[in-house]
């Protein structure tokens, strides 16, 4: 399964690259310009040249949905750049399977990390997960969009290997086990999240 996570930004768009349950590759589309269009289109031309460059065909792609409870103009904001990308999206790749991910499902995945709050928290944990891959950490550090979509990616394998055994049974065996893969979580549940 290869699957692509984006966290929807206006000025900074994140992505991460998974195949084979392994992240490949990460990247952070950054817009130029002030007005909204010419935003969303240089971060629509970043992602369509990063997918051409890596030659990146996914199964799926994972979008971050919008914030209950967050500031109006905030969420109209990442709907709209959520909207944007996901037109861009379709245009790529026609049959590609687009999996919702919820903030608070990503947002878990870090944990409890004593002293850090969630976005310090999340960064830590995709900083481990990049150590684990062999994958080099991103010139002048990482930055929240990109560590977001690391996690949003994990979620997302999460919830499709869900589907695939019955949401019952990935609470069974405790989601954190099925994202970590522990001893026989994933029996069945399809691809791991190899973390």
């Amino acid at each position: 399964m290869r699957l692509l996570a984006l966290d929807p930004g206006q000025d900074i768009s994140g992505a991460a690259y998974f195949d084979g349950g392994r992240l490949v590759s990460i990247d952070r589309f950054k817009s130029r310009g002030t007005d909204w269009l010419p935003k969303l289109e240089s971060i629509a031309a970043d992602l369509r040249q990063a997918a051409r460059g890596r030659s990146w065909l996914p199964d799926f792609v994972a979008i971050e949905l919008p914030t209950p409870g967050l500031h109006f103009q905030a969420n109209a904001s990442l709907g709209e750049t959520r909207g944007y990308l996901q037109h861009e999206v379709r245009s790529l790749w026609p049959k590609v399977r687009i999996v919702d991910v919820h903030p608070s499902t990503h947002g878990a995945l870090a944990g409890g990390r004593a002293g850090l709050d969630r976005k310090d928290a999340t960064k830590a944990f995709v900083i481990e997960v990049l150590d684990r891959h062999g994958l080099p950490r991103p010139q002048g550090g990482l930055d929240q969009n990109t560590a977001d979509a690391v996690s949003i990616g994990i979620a997302a394998h999460w919830k499709l290997g869900a589907e695939v055994v019955g949401v019952e049974r990935a609470k069974a065996t405790g989601w954190r086990a099925v994202v970590f893969g522990g001893a026989d979580a994933n029996q069945g549940m399809g691809e791991q999240v190899v973390i």
